[in-house]
């Protein structure tokens, strides 16, 4: 069974483990209200905290990413 106390998942950068992730989106004008109201987002996104971007990993927190793989020289 589920607790339904847990806190929701949320976007987190698997490159840095930011939980500051941008998400691509589009945005629609409503017009009788005067401003933007999103209309869909998408799972490609971008990390402005190591520049990155990305697809979009969720968890709960950022100890729920796994450590980066490192690069190794060819």
């Amino acid at each position: 069974m589920t607790d339904p106390f847990a806190p929701e998942p949320y976007p987190i950068c698997p490159h840095c483990g930011s939980d500051l992730v941008l998400a691509d989106a589009w945005a629609i004008w409503n017009q009788s209200a005067n401003c933007w109201e999103l209309h869909s987002t998408f799972d490609a996104g971008y990390c402005p905290t190591c520049e990155s971007d990305l697809r979009h990993v969720w968890g709960k927190t950022s100890a729920d990413v796994p450590e980066p793989a490192k690069a190794t020289a060819p």
